[in-house]
Protein backbone atom coordinates (compact mmCIF):
# COMPACT_ATOMS: atom_id res chain seq x y z
CA UNK A 1 0.00 0.00 0.00
CA UNK A 2 1.36 3.29 -0.86
CA UNK A 3 2.21 6.03 2.02
CA UNK A 4 -0.85 8.48 0.38
CA UNK A 5 -3.11 5.59 0.81
CA UNK A 6 -2.08 4.83 4.01
CA UNK A 7 -2.33 8.59 5.09
CA UNK A 8 -5.66 8.88 3.60
CA UNK A 9 -6.87 5.63 5.53
CA UNK A 10 -5.13 7.55 8.65
CA UNK A 11 -7.40 10.60 8.24
CA UNK A 12 -10.66 9.13 7.49
CA UNK A 13 -9.81 6.38 10.65
CA UNK A 14 -9.30 10.12 13.08
CA UNK A 15 -12.33 11.41 11.58
CA UNK A 16 -14.38 8.15 12.07
CA UNK A 17 -12.70 8.05 15.90
CA UNK A 18 -13.91 12.51 16.33
CA UNK A 19 -17.30 11.56 15.05
CA UNK A 20 -17.72 8.55 17.02
CA UNK A 21 -16.43 10.65 20.36
CA UNK A 22 -18.72 13.39 19.27
CA UNK A 23 -22.14 11.22 19.28
CA UNK A 24 -21.30 9.65 22.47
CA UNK A 25 -21.11 13.05 24.06
CA UNK A 26 -23.98 14.27 22.17
CA UNK A 27 -25.66 10.93 23.37
CA UNK A 28 -24.77 11.94 27.14
CA UNK A 29 -26.19 15.46 27.01
CA UNK A 30 -30.08 15.96 26.52
CA UNK A 31 -32.70 17.91 28.27
CA UNK A 32 -33.55 16.07 31.84
CA UNK A 33 -30.02 14.57 31.69
CA UNK A 34 -28.44 15.48 34.80
CA UNK A 35 -24.31 15.52 33.67
CA UNK A 36 -21.74 13.81 35.88
CA UNK A 37 -18.21 15.18 37.19
CA UNK A 38 -16.84 12.73 34.51
CA UNK A 39 -18.90 13.86 31.81
CA UNK A 40 -18.09 17.38 32.02
CA UNK A 41 -14.61 16.72 32.64
CA UNK A 42 -14.66 14.73 29.40
CA UNK A 43 -16.91 17.37 27.21
CA UNK A 44 -13.98 19.61 28.57
CA UNK A 45 -11.16 17.69 27.21
CA UNK A 46 -12.42 16.83 24.68
CA UNK A 47 -13.22 20.64 23.41
CA UNK A 48 -9.60 21.29 24.30
CA UNK A 49 -8.23 18.32 22.35
CA UNK A 50 -10.19 20.51 19.71
CA UNK A 51 -8.88 23.75 20.47
CA UNK A 52 -5.47 22.83 20.79
CA UNK A 53 -5.63 20.93 17.00
CA UNK A 54 -7.12 24.37 15.83
CA UNK A 55 -4.44 26.37 17.06
CA UNK A 56 -1.88 24.02 15.93
CA UNK A 57 -2.71 23.89 12.93
CA UNK A 58 -3.17 27.93 12.27
CA UNK A 59 0.31 28.49 14.17
CA UNK A 60 1.38 25.43 11.20
CA UNK A 61 0.35 28.19 8.67
CA UNK A 62 2.39 31.23 10.35
CA UNK A 63 -0.17 32.94 12.07
CA UNK A 64 0.28 33.60 15.94
CA UNK A 65 -2.85 33.20 18.00
CA UNK A 66 -3.77 35.39 20.77
CA UNK A 67 -5.58 34.49 24.29
CA UNK A 68 -8.75 36.40 22.60
CA UNK A 69 -8.54 34.02 19.42
CA UNK A 70 -7.67 30.75 21.58
CA UNK A 71 -11.09 32.05 23.60
CA UNK A 72 -13.61 32.92 20.35
CA UNK A 73 -12.29 29.41 19.28
CA UNK A 74 -13.21 27.76 22.36
CA UNK A 75 -16.88 29.08 22.59
CA UNK A 76 -17.09 28.49 19.06
CA UNK A 77 -16.26 24.89 19.66
CA UNK A 78 -18.79 25.44 22.09
CA UNK A 79 -21.70 26.20 19.49
CA UNK A 80 -21.07 22.86 17.50
CA UNK A 81 -22.34 20.84 20.68
CA UNK A 82 -25.87 20.34 19.31
CA UNK A 83 -24.49 19.32 15.67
Amino acid sequence: MAEDEKAKLERIHERIVEAQERLKLKNSFHDGHQASARELLARYEYLQSQLDKEVADLESQGRHISSLEKSVLNWVNGLRFDR
